[in-house]
């Protein structure tokens, strides 16, 4: 019998920037079943970013002006 769980984390593939933002969102608040974890945060912002989803390039740079989830606050990045 197979397994009927179906993982929320499925949906965000590659060419989903909308899901890919959504979980980003959810790492940087800690909802949804997941811990904070800016760093997951950035990872998802960034791949949602790269396919010109605007909401994300704004949340990977807020993340950047504030220095979370990255190596250092990175002014240059967050503009």
């Amino acid at each position: 019998k197979k397994n009927s769980f179906v993982d929320p984390f499925d949906n965000v593939q590659a060419t989903d920037a909308l899901a890919q933002l959504k979980l980003g969102n959810n790492y940087y608040v800690g909802s949804g079943g997941v811990e904070t974890n800016y760093e997951e945060a950035v990872k998802w912002f960034q791949l949602a970013s790269d396919q010109g989803l605007p909401q994300a390039s704004f949340n990977l740079g807020v993340c950047y002006f504030e220095g979370k989830g990255v190596p250092r606050q990175d002014l240059s990045r967050a503009l």
